[in-house]
C-alpha cells in the first residue's frame, strides 16, 4: 500500500467511521491532525525517518499532505537508488 493510500484510509476512518462509534456517536471522537500524523509516522520505515532527520524535515511542522508528498519523494529516491545500483 502506498503512503498516499494509507493516509487516505486514515482520513476516511477518522471522518466516516469514528463518528459512528460509541460512546458519543459524533464528530467529537475524531482524531486530531497531530494524532493522525503520529499514526502515519509510526508505520514509516526507519530509513525514511533517518532521511527526514538528515534533511531536517520536521513532519510535525507540516500538513499531512506535505508529509505524504515528502514520503513519496523518499520512496521514489529509494526506487531510483535500487535501479541505479543493482547488486
Amino acid at each position: 500500500m502506498t503512503v498516499r493510500v494509507y493516509a487516505q484510509h486514515l482520513h476516511r476512518i477518522n471522518h466516516e467511521e469514528l463518528p459512528r462509534c460509541p460512546p458519543h456517536f459524533n464528530t467529537t471522537q475524531r482524531l486530531s491532525n497531530d494524532e493522525l500524523l503520529d499514526i502515519l509516522l509510526f508505520g514509516t520505515p526507519k530509513s525514511w525517518q533517518r532521511n527526514m532527520e538528515k534533511q531536517q524535515f520536521d513532519p510535525l511542522k507540516h500538513t499531512m499532505l506535505e508529509v505524504v508528498e515528502f514520503m513519496e519523494g523518499l520512496k521514489a529516491a529509494e526506487q531510483w537508488e535500487i535501479k541505479s545500483n543493482p547488486h
